[in-house]
């Protein structure tokens, strides 16, 4: 059963111009990048974070559109100016508050119009989520990569979660080396094993079979023996 899905975007002041949103196998021609990923992930809540001028400028429109498509209205969520160090600070609070959904959901985070420094703050807010929670929501990060449109105007949707993981590792790897306990790096590795292998077996089992899942659990049970000191079985 497929996981309830939170679609969280950004909004801006500009008007944007139509092209067709691509991710994987799917397509959707509009002005909204936020309107096609709802097609694409089909979310159970659309959070659209914009200025109270965002929202004058596009916000009726923006509705109007998700009910041709007979999708659920988006919920606005006001972001602050980002004009002084207070109101940025705001904007990582409000960011970071959205961040934290309720148990099981799935977050699907669209960048694509993330103005100035809103994107360093979006990306220091999930590193503050999955460094102090403790069952972070799953995140998606995704980037609707308008510049990189070909010549019939289809954009591409680029899956930016990798680096994401990124931020995991390092979490999991620092703690390791400070503390000799690995099981945050073997939970990790463990994930993305079997996430690599569920892409393998998707994708007709092309190359070796991936092992990083093995390596998790041996990693796993090398901490346990480190921390028991059964220093036989380690050698």
């Amino acid at each position: 059963m497929e996981r309830p899905t939170k679609l969280i975007g950004i909004l801006g002041l500009r008007a944007y111009d139509k092209t067709t949103y691509r991710y994987q196998e799917k397509s959707f021609a509009t002005r909204w990048i936020s309107l096609a990923l709802a097609h694409f992930f089909e979310p159970v809540e659309t959070v659209i974070l914009a200025t109270e001028d965002a929202k004058k400028a596009n916000w009726d429109v923006l509705c109007t559109d998700f009910r041709k498509e007979n999708l659920t209205e988006p919920k606005w969520v006001r972001l602050p100016p980002g004009k002084s160090e207070g109101e940025l600070w705001k904007q990582f609070a409000c960011l970071k508050n959205e961040l934290r959904t309720e148990k099981d959901t799935k977050i699907v985070l669209d960048i694509t119009l993330g103005f100035r420094s809103q994107p360093f703050f979006i990306g220091a807010a999930i590193a503050f989520v999955r460094g102090v929670d403790e069952k972070p929501a799953d995140i998606q990060v995704v980037y609707g990569a308008y510049d990189a449109r070909n010549e019939n105007n289809v954009t591409p949707v680029w899956d930016l979660t990798p680096m994401v993981d990124l931020l995991d590792w390092g979490r999991a790897l620092h703690l390791f080396l400070q503390t000799g306990r690995a099981e945050w790096v073997a939970e990790t590795a463990k994930a993305a094993g079997a996430k690599a292998q569920k892409e393998w077996a998707e994708n007709g089992q092309e190359g070796e079979k991936p092992f990083l899942k093995q390596f998790g659990d041996a990693l796993d049970e090398f901490s346990k023996d480190l921390m028991t000191i059964r220093t036989g079985k380690i050698l």
